[in-house]
């Protein structure tokens, strides 16, 4: 990924901590969409028949029924992804360069906190 993105970013470090932020990115989007959906999945069917009793479009049931009654199952899937893309060290560490170094810049390649502890 980091050739493709030094044709966009002049400057860009052959390791650097932008890259590997998207690829981690990247990597924990599939478990958090899964995670939210099962969540939304589990709310029960009769709060969206009440919803839709009442007239509300299937965007206003998204939106102010089935979004609030998930929202403890929606939490919880993005603490596991957080949780997942610390996890994530190798690539992390890799792309990065591991680099004895904190960095301010995310141009520029450094070590992950993870390696430090």
């Amino acid at each position: 990924m980091t050739p493709i993105f030094q044709s966009f970013i002049p400057g860009l470090a052959r390791f650097n901590l932008l890259v590997s932020g998207v690829v981690t990115g990247i990597l924990t989007f599939p478990y958090l969409v899964s995670m939210s959906e099962d969540a939304m999945r589990a709310v029960p069917d009769s709060l969206r028949e009440g919803a839709y009793a009442l007239g509300f479009t299937r965007l206003q049931t998204g939106l102010k029924v089935v979004t609030p009654a998930a929202l403890a199952g929606v939490t919880a899937a993005y603490l596991l992804g957080m949780s997942r893309a610390v996890g994530e060290t190798m690539v992390v560490a890799i792309a990065a360069g591991q680099q004895a170094r904190i960095a301010t810049n995310p141009l520029e390649g450094a070590a992950t906190i993870t390696s430090y502890i």
